[in-house]
């Protein structure tokens, strides 16, 4: 598992496809997208993106650490480098800005990106909250949390204290 940010991809054809989930576990979200895995002395099917905390959060070009940041780099199809990166640019984004963080962005599936919606928060960025947040939300102590629209937390009723 990684240290924050992990995803996998696949190219079919011309198209990248990535796939990331908060357990930031490259097998299972193979396992749960159920995409063939890669046999040893294989092809490289599938490729794994992971990026730390400190990286997105600082000003780096991620396109220069590309190699460091994707498994079997060497043999990564160019257009699925750039996917993952593109990808990695919206996660900063939100952590930094807030950006993709409500209930239309390009986080809006709570459940799938609670991790992306916990750091972010954490780090102080603004958000605008659905009714019903899918996944955990884990904010810490000293993290501002203005949700009026907020009901639910995967499954449990909120209540004002």
């Amino acid at each position: 598992m990684c240290d924050f940010y992990s995803e996998i991809g696949r190219q079919l054809g011309q198209f990248p496809e990535t796939y990331h989930d908060a357990t930031n576990s490259h097998s299972a979200m193979i396992e749960k997208v159920k995409w063939r895995d890669n046999q040893p002395q294989g092809r490289t099917l599938v490729f794994e993106f992971e990026c730390k905390l400190d990286v997105l959060k600082s000003d780096c070009d991620l396109t220069e650490k590309a190699p460091s940041l994707i498994r079997n780099f060497d043999e990564c199809p160019k257009a699925l480098v750039r996917r993952f990166v593109a990808d990695a640019e919206n996660v900063r984004r939100a952590i930094k800005t807030g950006r993709g963080l409500s209930p239309d962005g390009c986080f809006s599936d709570t459940k799938k990106f609670s991790d992306v919606w916990s750091v972010a928060l954490s780090e102080g960025a603004p958000a605008s909250f659905p009714e019903v947040f899918g996944g955990d939300l884990a904010v810490s102590g000293s993290a501002k949390l203005d949700a009026p629209a907020l009901k639910t937390v995967n499954g449990k009723k909120l209540r004002k204290i």
